[in-house]
């Protein structure tokens, strides 16, 4: 089973900031567009961000398994990119783009507000900038913390034809007691005062353009 795209999950945002000199500059707001597009390849990584910030690599998809991809700054946590393609041999044709761990990129919900939304942001900020409550799976299994339906919300649809997965962890210091009344493989409303109660932040985020 492969947890980090699954299908239907969408968002709006800004076009890739990037100048000539990206390589040296901090990470940027990110979408579907520039070096991300439905049809980008390596070659394209390369022309913007460097032939020495972009390495082939097997990237963990969960449980245990990788697969071919290529890593944009493989060195730099903090702009460190996963990337998977629908061509693997050819590397084109992005199907992941995955923002993980300590990687400081953000993507934008749309809206007056333009919501920032990146690792560690709390439920609370997604929502906002949702529009709206969305559905979550229970925490303690593979599916675990991804956010499901958006339910019309503003999160639900990029004009540009890419999905966003959005994955939440809960607060470490939560008790035992409240992640068992948020754990398991059923949907929660992100306003559920239980799911509240453990105080989730995202964890992982993949622009996904699919097989």
């Amino acid at each position: 089973m492969r947890v980090l795209r699954p299908a239907g999950f969408c968002v709006f945002g800004a076009a890739v900031l990037i100048a000539a000199h990206a390589a040296a500059q901090a990470p940027a707001e990110i979408d579907c567009s520039g070096p991300f597009a439905k049809n980008a390849d390596e070659a394209g990584l390369i022309k913007a961000f460097g032939a020495a910030n972009v390495q082939k690599a097997d990237i963990d998809v969960g449980e245990g398994m990788t697969e071919p991809g290529t890593i944009l700054f493989p060195k730099d946590p903090k702009r460190r990119l996963d990337i998977l393609w629908r061509d693997s041999a050819k590397r084109s044709q992005p199907s992941a783009i995955m923002i993980r761990d300590n990687s400081a990129w953000t993507i934008t919900a749309p809206g007056e507000a333009r919501t920032k939304i990146r690792i560690g942001t709390p439920l609370s900020t997604v929502e906002a900038g949702n529009g709206g409550p969305f559905t979550i799976n229970g925490f303690g299994w593979d599916g675990g913390g991804y956010a499901g339906d958006w339910r019309g919300g503003r999160l639900g649809k990029h004009p540009a034809g890419c999905t966003i997965t959005v994955r939440f962890d809960p607060d470490p210091k939560a008790s035992p007691k409240a992640l068992d009344r948020v754990n398991g493989d059923k949907p929660f409303a992100s306003s559920n005062a239980n799911m509240r109660a453990v105080k989730p932040v995202v964890s992982s985020i993949s622009l996904d353009w699919g097989l």
